[in-house]
């Protein structure tokens, strides 16, 4: 129980043979995949009663069990699992793992905070920790008295991979030495991402040409400077409402064998395009678009004919925390500059980062989109913070 309702009693005597096995612990998520609602954190305590003279929390089994996206929590002495005082523990052969939520400081600690009680028999066994990456380490075993270590402790056969640094799988404020003491074949290992982003090149060739459908005409350039840059290529635009009286061109207007491009309109089944590109020439400023996401066949369109998302943004100063992963871009995404990618939050060492700026985005429907610009100058979703530290 979290709470107390009026006349609630209880006698504080410790709960003991728990057996939680082959249980789910998983968040609320939208569609996207991100989370909207964490994980709960699936087992532990935080309290001892009149220092444990009606007992101590004992005989507790966690086993087999998969826990995702719990909620990251970095203070000290505080873990996704926490037990504090508490004899014969088996958490054996379950699964850690975090898909769209940063780790915690640390992800199990064991903390005795009685002198005159000896916390025996904890065994911590052939687990596996996916991407769960703590900022500490995975396990941490803490006594009130170096004088009063724990006993019989057994943290052998866990697996943990993580794609960010790698940091010690147990550590202790006491010695990890002696007979009743088994740490052994336990493993942290770094791996390669299993996704990656793709920087799109600045290729300035676009449509894909049926010669026998049109005949392109071969010219000189004309443009004495032209400047091109490349941006994520999921950002989108809408079309104006003149649309129609702009053209498509397979290179913009002075490049060498520019073209207007035979296009119908009629046949486009959204106003909303996707862009990766944009220059800026003595014949003016320009997009490169796609018709749709997954479209290989690009053009070029004047400025002019598009409607980009409203962008405001403001100076906002605050501390906060990173909880979530959310790509991470060089401006606002949608930006009409366009933004570059630039990871993640999960590539971001320092998980207490100063906001310095605030950027609204309002979308063609009117939808809010809300930014933060970090002090290394790169942008991410506000989302992607623990908003109420």
């Amino acid at each position: 129980m979290s709470y107390k309702n009026a006349g609630d009693q209880y006698d504080n005597l410790p709960s003991y043979n728990v057996k939680v096995d082959n249980n789910q612990f998983l968040p609320v998520s939208k569609k996207s995949g991100q989370v909207q609602s964490y994980a709960p954190n699936p087992i532990g305590e935080h309290a001892i009663y009149g220092h444990g003279a009606a007992g101590i929390i004992h005989d507790v089994y966690f086993t087999n069990n998969t826990v995702v996206d719990p909620k990251p929590l970095l203070d000290d002495g505080v873990a996704t699992i926490h037990f504090k005082g508490i004899s014969n523990l088996w958490i054996t052969g379950n699964k850690f793992i975090n898909q769209h939520v940063l780790g915690s400081g640390n992800y199990i600690y064991l903390y005795n905070s009685e002198a005159d009680y000896q916390m025996t028999n904890l065994n911590i066994t052939d687990n596996t920790f996916t991407n769960v990456n703590p900022t500490k380490q995975y396990v941490y075993l803490d006594s009130s008295t170096i004088k009063n270590p724990m006993t019989d402790v057994t943290i052998t056969g866990n697996q943990a991979t993580t794609q960010q640094s790698v940091v010690p799988f147990v550590n202790s404020n006491f010695d990890l030495t002696g007979d009743g003491i088994k740490i052994a074949s336990n493993s942290v290992k770094k791996q390669k991402a299993t996704t990656t982003t793709v920087k799109p090149k600045q290729k300035i060739t676009t449509t894909k040409v049926n010669k026998n459908a049109q005949k392109l005409k071969k010219r000189k350039q004309t443009n004495k400077t032209e400047k091109y840059v490349s941006g994520l290529a999921t950002q989108h635009a809408q079309l104006k409402s003149n649309y129609k009286t702009y053209s498509l061109y397979n290179h913009i207007r002075g490049h060498k064998n520019w073209n207007i491009m035979k296009f119908d309109w009629k046949k486009i089944k959204s106003q909303r395009v996707y862009i990766d590109m944009r220059a800026t020439a003595d014949s003016g400023q320009w997009y490169r678009i796609r018709f749709s996401k997954n479209a290989t066949t690009k053009y070029w369109i004047r400025k002019g004919a598009l409607d980009f998302d409203k962008i405001t943004v403001e100076e906002y100063n605050r501390d906060l925390n990173l909880m979530k992963v959310y790509p991470v871009y060089s401006l606002p995404f949608n930006d009409s500059q366009l933004a570059k990618a630039k990871g993640t939050t999960a590539d971001i060492s320092d998980r207490r980062v100063t906001i310095t700026h605030r950027a609204k985005r309002t979308d063609s429907n009117g939808q809010v989109t809300t930014y933060y610009q970090m002090d290394n100058g790169l942008w991410t979703r506000a989302l992607a913070f623990d908003l109420d530290s």
